[in-house]
């Protein structure tokens, strides 16, 4: 690690945990401690457990829930697309 984090930093990383964005808490952890993507995501996963267990009702969904839904998402949209682009060259 390179620098301390200010009670900004830690604010703005704990909300993006809440709102289920990890890649961007990840992000803005390396911005702010100039670590390396294993430890940053690493700091990550603890704090998102521990603040899990403190105040889930705090989250908007479920930790894990939401990669997995935009994933799904994801996979559909390209389903439907390539569904489409095959229907319009036949």
């Amino acid at each position: 690690m390179g620098k301390s984090m200010s009670d900004d930093d830690v604010q703005q990383i704990m909300a993006a945990v809440f709102a289920g964005r990890n890649i961007l808490a990840i992000k803005l952890y390396r911005q702010a401690t100039n670590s390396s993507l294993v430890d940053a995501k690493n700091f990550v996963e603890a704090l998102q457990a521990r603040l899990w267990q403190e105040s889930p009702e705090k989250f908007s969904t479920p930790p894990g829930k939401a990669g997995r839904s935009q994933t799904a998402g994801i996979l559909i949209s390209i389903a439907v697309t390539v569904y489409l682009i095959f229907q319009w060259l036949v």
